[in-house]
């Protein structure tokens, strides 16, 4: 079997907050000149791939996977707003993305989102998260303007997380300090550099989590895998990884997935794929690559189903 940990959800029936708030940084689908959509105000094109699981099934049957675990679509993460209306944002994107999976007939898992800048009303989304049959929630780097999830603020959420047995999807949304390069740059290496810096700032800070608690870094942790050791050599901690931190495959080669077995373990690596942004070609030769690799089942399977304490499947 084949488990999907790292895929995204564009909910087509969000209301629209930016006509009713007046604010035009709220997420909104807009048609285009073509006949397409788009999502602003990030510019992303978008087709029905994002929102309509027929499509997203007909995907996954080519691709041979059997259970995906649906996100909210980075962008759709509120981290700029002020707390009580970034919760109510939160709790309209979890009942849509709870009622998409409810809808998937056992095919579907999802994530729920919280108003991280509000640590006390993130920690009790995550109680909601939890009764609305979410399997995990996904906290993106950013907390605010000024804080990351390095931020010991953010272990009240962690408690919370752990306390309800939900897993965490770290993702990279914090923009670009170095201001506007190559969109393929930010993609390639700002965002995944993210995760590996709030990641490492955190260990840096306190290596260790509260109890239960499991976070997957979502592109295969960024550099944090290649880097790590170097961080550790130079501070006096631990060249390990702790075992609180898994990562996903998606954007990886089968390379760097025999690498990030070695360096991460072979029972913290899981098969993610980032559509339906992902390029389909390249995750079909990494399934088929995959398929050689005698760590295939873990990454696959018992990992995936570990890290969601059980996955019930179709």
């Amino acid at each position: 079997m084949r488990v999907d940990v790292h895929a995204h959800l564009l909910p087509a029936a969000l209301t629209d907050w930016r006509a009713r708030t007046g604010d035009a940084r709220w997420p909104a689908l807009v048609s285009t000149p073509d006949g397409g959509r788009r999502l602003e105000p990030s510019g992303r094109v978008v087709d029905d791939h994002y929102w309509s699981l027929a499509r997203r099934t007909e995907v996954l049957d080519g691709l041979g996977i059997d259970v995906q675990v649906l996100s909210p679509l980075p962008p759709l993460l509120p981290w700029w707003a002020e707390a009580g209306a970034a919760r109510e944002w939160c709790r309209a994107v979890n009942e849509q993305t709870a009622a998409a999976v409810s809808s998937g007939q056992g095919r579907f898992l999802g994530l729920g989102i919280v108003p991280i800048q509000d640590t006390d009303l993130a920690a009790a989304e995550v109680d909601r998260i939890k009764d609305l049959g979410l399997v995990g929630v996904e906290i993106g780097t950013a907390v605010d303007a000024e804080r990351s999830f390095a931020d010991e603020s953010v272990d009240t959420v962690l408690v919370a997380c752990a306390e309800a047995g939900l897993p965490i999807l770290l993702h990279p949304n914090r923009p670009n300090p170095y201001g506007t390069t190559h969109p393929a740059l930010d993609a390639g290496i700002w965002l995944t550099s993210d995760t590996a810096l709030v990641t490492a700032e955190r260990l840096l800070r306190h290596p260790d989590a509260p109890a239960g608690l499991r976070v997957c870094l979502a592109h295969g942790g960024g550099s944090l895998p290649w880097q790590w050791s170097r961080v550790a050599t130079s501070t006096g901690r631990s060249a390990e990884l702790p075992e609180w931190i898994s990562v996903d495959t998606a954007g990886c080669t089968c390379r760097q997935i025999d690498h990030l077995v070695e360096v991460v373990g072979p029972d913290r690596v899981l098969l993610g794929t980032d559509l339906p942004a992902g390029r389909r070609p390249a995750i079909a030769a990494l399934l088929e690559g995959l398929e050689s690799s005698p760590a295939h089942d873990a990454i696959s399977e018992r990992n995936p189903s570990a890290l969601f304490a059980g996955i019930a499947v179709r």
